[in-house]
């Protein structure tokens, strides 16, 4: 798992999203939506006035359509992290493309204006990804910088690392899922006082 991209990441896979706006930094989470983890994400976002990028399974879509409401209505964008978040690698193109499908559906049915933005499960991805992002005109989405919470680091360690390697552009990839609900929350207020301080803004994918 790649925890910080490089310049050769970007030029292997032009077309991949690796980095944003040079002005910016941005917030993303991968696996929601989740009962706690997410409410406790969306709390946090709100008292600091930051929007941020949610990418979104299917099928917790499905489990959880008020919180994708919710996201919607306080103005963050949601996108597309699959139906299974299983691991692309191992699906055939129609399959991969079937759950791109299924989740742009349920995107699609809470927001008419999100973003067509799609980031493999697990950061894995081949040349599948590439042809069904192209034919449903999808953009994939990778990260510049990973924040290590789903290694069952604690709170200052994934804080430090993030801190650490931070640049200008970056995107941050944190996660609202089971592992991390007891601590996502405390390491938001924790580390976006310290990023506001380094003089760095916040925007969201588009």
């Amino acid at each position: 798992m790649i925890l910080t991209t490089t310049n050769i990441h970007s030029k292997l896979f032009p077309l991949f999203i690796w980095k944003g706006d040079e002005k910016n930094i941005y917030l993303t989470f991968d696996d929601g939506p989740h009962p706690e983890a997410t409410q406790s994400v969306i709390e946090v976002l709100d008292k600091n006035k930051i929007k941020a990028t949610f990418f979104l399974i299917g099928k917790n879509i499905i489990k959880y359509p008020n919180l994708v409401s919710t996201l919607v209505s306080e103005g963050h964008t949601i996108a597309n992290h699959s139906y299974f978040h299983n691991r692309v690698t191992s699906l055939f193109f129609s399959k991969l493309k079937n759950e791109v499908m299924n989740t742009d559906a349920l995107l699609l049915s809470h927001s008419k204006s999100r973003v067509k933005l799609y980031r493999p499960p697990h950061g894995f991805f081949n040349w599948n990804t590439n042809k069904v992002a192209t034919q449903l005109e999808y953009k994939v989405c990778m990260w510049t910088l990973l924040s290590g919470d789903f290694l069952g680091w604690n709170k200052d360690k994934i804080i430090d690392h993030t801190i650490n390697n931070i640049t200008n552009g970056s995107i941050i990839v944190f996660h609202d899922n089971e592992k991390t609900k007891n601590k996502i929350s405390q390491t938001l207020q924790e580390i976006i006082p310290r990023l506001v301080d380094m003089g760095y803004k916040f925007s969201t994918l588009k």
